[in-house]
C-alpha cells in the first residue's frame, strides 16, 4: 500500500484498473480497426509489454487474414509458423490443424458454412435450457418446430395485408 501512494505521490498516474482475461482476448481477437482509440492504446502498449503476447497477436491477425482472404496458400505457412513459435499452445492448435488439413482447406476455400447448423443447434440449447423439466415432448417439439419455422421464414410485409390498421386511415370514414 505503502508503494502506491509513494507512486501517487511522485506524480505518476495512479495504475490502469485491472481487466478481465475475456475483455483482454476479445480485443486481441478484434479487428484493430473495429476498436476506439483507447482500446487500440491498451492492446498496444500491452502487446509492447509482453512479447509472447505480441506473437500470439501477430498470429491471431494472420490465422484471421488466411480466413478473411481466403487464401489457403498461407495455410501452410501459418501452419510452419505457430509450430515454431515457442507458444505450446497455438503448437497444439497447428497439430490439430495438421490432423485434418484436408478440412481446413476446404473451411478456407469453400463457400459453405456450417452456421445454419450450429445456429440450430444453439436453438435446441436453448430452448433445453429452458424448459428443462417443465414440459412433455409434444411442448418440447411445437416450440422446436416454431423457432426453426421462424428461423427460415422471412417476414411478412404486413402493408398488404387488409387487417392491419394503419395509423393515418380515418377508422370513422364511410
Amino acid at each position: 500500500m505503502t508503494d502506491q501512494r509513494e507512486t501517487l505521490d511522485m506524480g505518476l498516474p495512479p495504475p490502469a484498473p485491472a481487466r478481465s482475461a475475456f475483455e483482454v482476448s476479445r480485443l486481441l481477437m478484434s479487428r484493430p480497426d473495429h476498436l476506439p482509440e483507447d482500446q487500440r492504446v491498451f492492446v498496444k502498449e500491452l502487446l509492447q509489454r509482453c512479447p509472447e503476447l505480441h506473437t500470439t497477436h501477430q498470429l491471431i491477425r494472420a490465422f484471421a487474414t488466411v480466413f478473411d482472404k481466403r487464401r489457403p496458400a498461407q495455410l501452410d505457412d501459418w501452419i510452419r509458423r505457430a509450430r515454431t513459435c515457442g507458444i505450446p499452445q497455438l503448437r497444439s492448435f497447428a497439430a490439430g490443424l495438421l490432423d485434418d488439413l484436408d478440412a481446413v482447406t476446404a473451411a478456407v476455400t469453400l463457400p459453405y458454412s456450417s452456421g445454419v447448423a450450429e445456429g440450430r443447434i444453439t436453438d435446441l440449447k436453448l430452448i433445453k435450457r429452458q424448459m428443462s423439466g417443465r414440459a412433455g415432448i409434444r411442448l418440447l417439439r411445437k416450440r422446436v418446430l416454431l423457432v426453426a419455422h421462424s428461423r427460415r421464414t422471412p417476414p411478412r410485409d404486413v402493408s398488404e395485408s387488409p387487417w392491419v390498421i394503419n395509423a393515418h386511415e380515418n377508422l370513422m370514414s364511410p
